[in-house]
């Protein structure tokens, strides 16, 4: 058995205050913060946690091998990529990085050389503004300023 230490168990007391008030929305929370003012700032869990069986993890694996991206894997099975990636990487899967098609630099340099800001560009054509960075200077394209 594991005793709480007073910090600890202050939380829990609290907590269960704050639900038995009905101030909770019936979400998961996570554990209190201390705000400036004494009180405590309750917070839903952003994403619940997804555990994989390893039935679930092979069914992981065989959606990447055909064809699946780190990425739609995450979508589809509602966790996080890095979830995805630990997966693939203990089955010792080796991660593809996808190179964007010619066609996409081409758009790429044209929307840049059109005005359109490295931000907004890489929201169009869903990649990082780094790697439009990258694409524009692996073309040679001198970059603005930011701002």
């Amino acid at each position: 058995m594991v005793d709480l230490s007073e910090a600890d168990s202050n939380k829990w007391v609290k907590l269960i205050a704050h639900i038995a008030r009905g101030e909770s929305s019936g979400e998961p929370m996570v554990a209190p913060k201390a705000s400036r003012d004494g009180g405590h700032l309750w917070r839903p869990i952003k994403q619940k946690q997804r555990r994989f069986s390893a039935d679930e993890e092979f069914v992981v694996v065989a959606d990447y091998a055909d064809g699946g991206t780190v990425y739609s894997l995450a979508a589809k099975y509602g966790c996080h990529r890095t979830t995805i990636s630990r997966i693939l990487k203990s089955h010792h899967i080796q991660l593809a990085k996808s190179p964007i098609d010619p066609a996409t630099v081409d758009e790429i340099v044209r929307l840049y050389e059109s005005g359109l800001s490295m931000e907004k560009i890489a929201l169009s054509v869903g990649v990082s503004a780094k790697t439009v960075f990258n694409y524009l200077r692996s073309r040679g394209i001198p970059t603005r300023a930011a701002g």
